[in-house]
């Protein structure tokens, strides 16, 4: 009986202890799905689960890994392994995992259900692979999905039994369990990884967005600037008159940038005041602009340019707007139309209050560029009719000297035949030369002075009865010593009044060609600015010519207060022994 009772309390504590296990492993089971359920990468789980694993199944040592179907191990975690065996089990862990699973190369291979459960072997038997460690207890290999392996070695436990049904269980559900966890580990992170790219891809969206936007307003603003230039360019194109351009132009560039007061002043060489167009500005701005002051002013705009002086069709803004001019100018231009026409373009302040972008900057230059193509294209138009009604006059002015010369041809033809009849009347004269005396010469002279008088009459070009030289004073003349005093004291303009051949055969150094028949035009090109009280010193003159007093005489009659002349002219320089020049081309 009490054997019995021995026994039976034997059996009952086996079922505690069984009973016992299975709660502890339950527990161990439920603390590893907590301690997984914190872990976010697959590396993290892996650590965990090593530790969780073997300290309920009383092992000392443990490697996990996760692999590709390609060969390669994206994560491991092992505890208690030497190096070496670590080391091979790291090489050996793709192929090891393969082993398990259908080669994918092969045609109509179904890929591995991530819901099956673990392929797991136990054993002592393990150990004798010669990929495995010797204590190794049991291997496991799982699907955690089409992409992704998982394989884990446990071994060295500490009692000599093998582990039971309970604890195959209970690794079978750890691995259960730590597949999933992996499963949604990367799982979230591949909807991390989507919402990451997402972000990116809403940020380069956004970038994109507002760089199209930045795009659209810059097309916008070209789109206007284009329009503006176009309707400029339209306006101006068929402008001939070159004071409406500037009220044209002026007019456009005000609206295109909605100016409160700009004016627009061009400084022509040729002109003492500048011409102008003008808005805002009151009517006293407006006189003082167009004077010879103003014109003065603006100039120096262009003489404090120096080496930065715009060139012929070209336009430069100030980076300084100038202060002193009308209108209070925000931005002033200075352009050149060519050599002789300059222009200055001062914009007042915007309706707006802005300041002018670089690109607008950038579209006045256009539209200003455009503005003196047109002007060039109005002044050129205004000298070809200049030069048209020049042209007419002077046609007119030839028809009637060809009228003169027709009727002068008549009246030669006439002289012809009077000259005719002299010259017989004078070969009959030529008998009575033996018989010469005073009453003979008086009828001589009287004869000359009625062909004089006769030609005279009929002829425009007429001829001096009596030299006028002879009844007045000529000029002072100076010696070629006091000339050549006044030449290197540089207090004197030295004039050869010869004709052009002679001059540039011999002259004396330093002295400029102007003769009588071409007075006017030289004065003109070279003495018009020449002071009137300047000393001028004339020579040149042949024995029947005067060409020196000729000259002198224009020049008095100029107005010039001090005119000389030469005595002796070109002889008495080479006699005094001073050096002449010869302007010939040398072969």
């Amino acid at each position: 009986m009490s054997m019995d009772i021995h026994i039976a309390r034997s059996d009952s504590a086996t079922g505690d202890w069984v009973l016992d296990r299975k709660v502890f492993l339950l527990e161990s089971l439920a603390e590893i799905t907590r301690e997984l359920a914190g872990q976010a990468t697959p590396a993290g789980i892996i650590r965990a689960f090593l530790p969780m694993a073997m300290g309920p199944l009383g092992l000392t040592w443990g490697f996990i890994a996760l692999c590709t179907p390609d060969g390669q191990t994206l994560a491991q975690a092992s505890r208690g392994l030497e190096t070496p065996e670590l080391s091979r089990l790291a090489v050996a862990a793709p192929s090891l995992s393969a082993r398990f699973f259908t080669t994918p190369e092969l045609a109509g291979a179904a890929p591995p259900d991530p819901g099956q459960p673990p392929m797991l072997l136990t054993g002592q038997h393990l150990g004798r692979n010669g990929l495995l460690p010797e204590s190794a207890e049991a291997l496991a290999v799982w699907s955690v999905d089409q992409d992704l392996r998982g394989l884990a070695i446990l071994g060295g436990r500490l009692t000599d039994a093998l582990l039971d049904a309970e604890e195959v269980v209970y690794l079978e559900k750890l691995i259960g369990n730590i597949s999933m966890a992996v499963r949604c580990a990367g799982n979230a992170e591949a909807v991390a990884r989507m919402s990451r790219v997402l972000a990116e891809r809403t940020e380069r969206l956004e970038k994109a967005m507002a760089a199209m936007a930045t795009t659209q307003d810059e097309l916008d603003r070209r789109n206007f600037h284009l329009s503006v230039l176009f309707e400029t360019t339209r306006e101006l194109s068929g402008e001939l008159d070159p004071a409406r351009a500037l009220d044209t132009f002026l007019k456009t560039v005000a609206g295109s940038f909605g100016l409160e007061r700009a004016f627009l002043a061009v400084l022509d060489d040729a002109d003492d005041v500048p011409a102008l167009a003008a808005l805002g500005l009151s009517e006293q701005e407006r006189a003082l602009l167009v004077t010879p002051p103003a014109r003065q002013t603006l100039l120096g705009l262009f003489v404090a340019s120096k080496d930065r002086m715009p060139h012929p069709l070209e336009s430069r803004i100030l980076a300084q707007p100038p202060t002193g001019l009308p209108g209070d100018p925000r931005i002033v231009l200075l352009f050149a139309v060519d050599e002789q026409c300059r222009g200055v373009l001062a914009l007042g302040p915007r309706i707006s209050g802005r300041e002018m972008a670089r690109v607008e900057q950038e579209l006045l230059q256009a539209q200003l560029d455009s503005f003196m193509l047109s002007l060039d294209g109005a002044r050129q138009h205004e000298t070809a009719k200049r030069l048209n009604l020049n042209l007419s006059q002077r046609n007119s002015e030839l028809i009637e000297t060809i009228a003169q010369l027709t009727n002068a041809k008549k009246e030669i033809d006439l002289l012809q035949a009077a000259k005719m009849r002299i010259a017989a009347a004078l070969r009959g004269e030529m008998e009575r030369l033996k018989r010469f005396s005073w009453r003979d010469l008086i009828l001589i002279l009287l004869a000359s002075l009625c062909l004089g008088l006769l030609y005279n009459l009929v002829s425009p070009g007429r001829v001096e009865i009596v030299p006028k030289a002879l009844f007045n004073p000529g000029p002072p003349a100076v010696t070629a010593f006091a000339v050549k005093a006044e030449l290197d004291a540089g207090r004197a303009v030295l004039i050869d009044a010869r004709p052009a051949e002679f001059f540039q055969q011999e002259s004396i150094p330093g002295a400029v060609n102007l003769t009588p028949a071409l007075f006017d035009f030289v004065y003109a090109m070279r003495f018009a600015d020449l002071p009137l009280d300047a000393p001028i010193i004339v020579y040149g003159r042949s024995v029947s010519l005067l060409y020196d007093r000729q000259v002198a005489e224009k020049l008095s009659l100029r107005g010039h207060e001090s005119v000389v002349l030469l005595d002796g002219g070109l002889d008495a320089w080479r006699k005094a022994g001073f050096s002449l020049e010869s302007k010939e081309a040398k072969p």
